[in-house]
This record gives structure tokens, C-alpha cells and sequence, in this order.
């Protein structure tokens, strides 16, 4: 993962991801969806995770041994997201960062 300023196109952070079953070609995570604070993400393997978006620091990271194939949905304090076989996972963060992101691309613009 690479964290790039919008502003001035220069990286703020970078983050590795590795494991048995990640190679070059992988797509490893689903699109994010951004919280105020944190990114949200799933990923094909199982992996349900929160980073912080400054500084790349982890929130939270959660197997779920499910493949997640859409993009998280964040909703009053609770993250939503599908499995490829047909399950909906719910993960209670209890927290206000984790809102705002209800469909893919964050609202009906699409847009944050």
C-alpha cells in the first residue's frame, strides 16, 4: 500500500503487505472505504482491517477465513461487508470514525 498526498503527488507513507498467498500479480484488498480517521479494507483472503490514513498505523485487523469481495460499508459505528459466499459480516467498531461510507464509493456521488 502507498498513502499519496493529493496536494503534491509525494508519498506520505507505504505499508507491505505479504503472506503465502500474496505474489506480485495479487489484487489483495477490495477498494477501501474512508472513514474520517482510518481506511477500511477486506480482502480476498479473509482480512478485515483499519488503517490510519496520516501515518499508515494499524487500527485494528480481524480473520474472518471468509473471502471478502466487496468493499467495506461504514455505518453508525459498524462495518459492513460481503463474502464471497454469500455471508454479511458485521464488525461493531463502537467508534464515529467508522461512518459516513454506505454503498460503493461512499455515497450517491460517489465522491467523499
Amino acid at each position: 500500500m502507498n498513502s499519496v498526498s493529493a496536494k503534491d503527488g509525494r508519498s506520505q507513507w507505504k505499508a507491505d503487505v505479504s503472506g503465502t498467498k500474496v505474489n506480485a500479480n495479487t489484487q489483495v484488498f477490495s477498494p477501501p472505504a474512508l472513514g474520517r480517521d482510518y481506511i477500511y479494507l477486506s480482502s480476498s483472503q479473509g482480512h478485515l482491517l483499519s488503517v490510519r490514513q496520516k501515518d499508515g498505523e494499524l487500527g485494528f485487523s480481524y480473520s474472518f477465513k471468509k473471502p471478502m469481495i466487496f468493499q467495506p460499508a461504514l455505518v453508525d459505528g459498524n462495518v459492513y461487508v460481503g463474502t464471497g459466499d454469500g455471508l454479511l459480516i458485521c464488525l461493531k467498531t463502537n467508534g464515529k470514525d467508522a461512518d459516513g461510507w454506505y454503498e460503493c464509493g461512499g455515497n450517491p456521488q460517489h465522491n467523499k
